[in-house]
């Protein structure tokens, strides 16, 4: 079941709500579990690991300059300094829904590993630093 996040249209200016709760925390679920098993694992991630997996699956969408896509998709280099590591990891998880239901950004919660999502953050955050 695919669940999203709902915010406004340019998927950023929002703090994410999760739709579903219950979850068991395991791989695929995208609930305050997983979320809760992700976040301490993330001070000490490996940022080298999250760099390919940003190539693999981040890049296509989000520049590796952390401007704003081809697609107009947020810049990160904005976004990621301003975000917690809550808002990032949902957002991993569960993917950016416009207001109407279209979807921005897919979730990911099937197909990275808690570790990988911890690494993924990481890389960010040594990656994507306000623009001077």
């Amino acid at each position: 079941m695919r669940i999203g996040l709902l915010v406004g249209i340019v998927g950023c200016n929002a703090t994410p709500a999760l739709l579903n709760t219950g979850d068991t925390g395991g791989t695929t679920s995208t609930g305050q579990a997983r979320v809760d098993t992700i976040l301490p694992l993330i001070p000490n991630s490996n940022w080298q690991e999250g760099s390919d997996e940003y190539t693999q699956q981040c890049l296509v969408c989000h520049p590796s300059d952390g401007g704003i896509g081809p697609n107009g998709e947020p810049a990160l280099n904005e976004l990621i300094p301003i975000r917690t590591n809550t808002f990032l990891v949902n957002v991993l998880l569960n993917g950016v829904l416009s207001s109407t239901g279209t979807e921005l950004m897919p979730d990911y919660a099937e197909y990275f590993t808690n570790q990988q999502i911890a690494d993924l953050i990481a890389y960010m955050r040594v990656s994507f630093t306000p623009p001077s």
